[in-house]
């Protein structure tokens, strides 16, 4: 079975809610999911990895190498991700700068008012 991207970027957002809070509850909280959603999530990611990303015990959780080296990489690609969507979204919306020349009357009455809605 294929993962699309999207469900990969979507277990890589389920490791590190794992990682970050150490506890699968926790995340699966965080991440408004049951915690045996969370728990099929990690199964899977590390069964497709052919690795274990993290150590699990009745009270603990840890992070093996592996799961280190991942965090790493998972936080780069969702910040590439973030970073890129934020880009492309933002380049539909005019920016810079806007030089106005007016009368001084005029631009109280009439570009003033305008300027709030424009900002």
């Amino acid at each position: 079975m294929s993962l699309t991207k999207t469900d990969r970027a979507a277990e890589m957002e389920t490791f590190l809610s794992v990682a970050c809070t150490g506890s699968l509850s926790a995340a699966a909280r965080e991440l408004e999911l049951t915690p045996s959603a969370v728990s099929r999530i990690m199964t899977r990611l590390e069964k497709r990895l052919g690795v274990r990303l993290i150590v699990r015990s009745t009270r603990s959780l840890r992070l093996t190498a592996e799961g280190e080296s991942y965090a790493l990489a998972a936080r780069r690609i969702l910040k590439d991700l973030d970073d890129t969507e934020l880009t492309i979204a933002n380049r539909g919306s005019p920016s810079g700068n806007i030089k106005i020349t007016t009368a001084t009357a005029h631009s109280r009455l009439t570009i003033v008012p305008l300027l709030k809605e424009f900002l």
